[in-house]
């Protein structure tokens, strides 16, 4: 849209969302990233980037491997598919994590521990208004310093896992590689 509609077309879309049918209102840039969090929606950039693969950060349903052509770089997803396969699983992954502490602030970069040895760090943290009554929640690149280790559900639920935040630790109450709001996206498709 040309730069000199804006406001016109901002005007029409706050006029529509007024109507109960919508109910829209303006949200803030700290909800809205709040709220993308507990969904599990990964801003290119910064919480993933150019070094990340579709596998290691969940996004690998937005390949649609039948497509007529392929897709640029179809073969390289293929490829770690097959690796993943024949060791049995993931060795990096990208897990939403809840802080069991209201104290704790998380900031990108902080580390998450299991059971005391850094496995990763965050990509963003920001406050869970919606599933964790305002407590911090972000999203972490687990990648075990072993190198080998699969990163499954298993291995996280046998783990203490906990982030260093500053000079402190907080306990982590969940690792998820699942969205921690709607995770079956049946709101979405309600």
């Amino acid at each position: 849209m040309p730069t000199e509609f804006a406001i016109h077309v901002y005007d029409r879309l706050v006029e529509a969302g007024e109507r109960e049918e919508f109910g829209l209102k303006h949200v803030g840039l700290k909800a809205l990233s709040s709220l993308r969090l507990e969904k599990g929606y990964r801003d290119f950039g910064h919480d993933v980037d150019n070094t990340d693969t579709v596998l290691d950060v969940g996004l690998s349903f937005t390949c649609d491997m039948e497509k007529e052509g392929g897709f640029l770089g179809k073969e390289a997803v293929l490829e770690e598919q097959m690796r993943n396969k024949e060791r049995g699983g993931r060795t990096k992954r990208l897990a939403s994590i809840i802080v069991e502490d209201k104290e704790c602030f998380l900031h990108h970069g902080d580390l998450l521990e299991r059971s005391g040895v850094p496995m990763g760090e965050l990509r963003v943290g920001t406050r869970g208004w919606t599933v964790a009554d305002g407590r911090a929640i972000g999203l972490a690149m687990i990648e075990p310093p072993e190198g080998d280790q699969i990163v499954s559900m298993k291995w996280i639920k046998e783990g203490e896992w906990r982030v260093r935040c500053g000079n402190e630790t907080y306990g982590v109450e969940k690792v998820s590689f699942k969205p921690l709001y709607d995770p079956k996206n049946e709101k979405i498709k309600a």
